[in-house]
């Protein structure tokens, strides 16, 4: 953890369809290289649904299914996908504890 938040990941999808994955903490006012940093802005999302996951995982085989359930509820409830899912970590204690948040708009 940071004094400045919790760090996160996420995915943004390339021109070639395939998915470009990112870790990001925040970095006040700390300056790097700038061979150490992409900059990337996060443009406003509106999150709908999110899954606190206690078991901890930190692989596709087990945050997959966790997005899929998340991807069907706001489906069914008229929402649309927009982009990957983020996961913010939030603990490393006692296991991985993440919150996994999957950005949509109202249909």
């Amino acid at each position: 953890m940071t004094d400045n938040g919790p760090p996160f990941s996420l995915y943004r999808v390339k021109e070639d369809g395939d998915l470009a994955p990112y870790v990001a903490v925040e970095m006040g006012s700390r300056e790097l290289a700038a061979d150490d940093v992409t900059n990337l802005v996060l443009p406003p999302t509106q999150v709908v649904a999110t899954v606190i996951d206690y078991a901890g995982g930190l692989s596709h085989e087990a945050v997959g299914p966790i997005y899929g359930e998340l991807a069907r509820w706001a489906e069914d409830h008229g929402y649309d996908v927009t982009e990957p899912g983020r996961d913010i970590l939030i603990s490393f204690e006692d296991g991985v504890v993440m919150e996994h948040q999957l950005p949509v708009t109202s249909r």
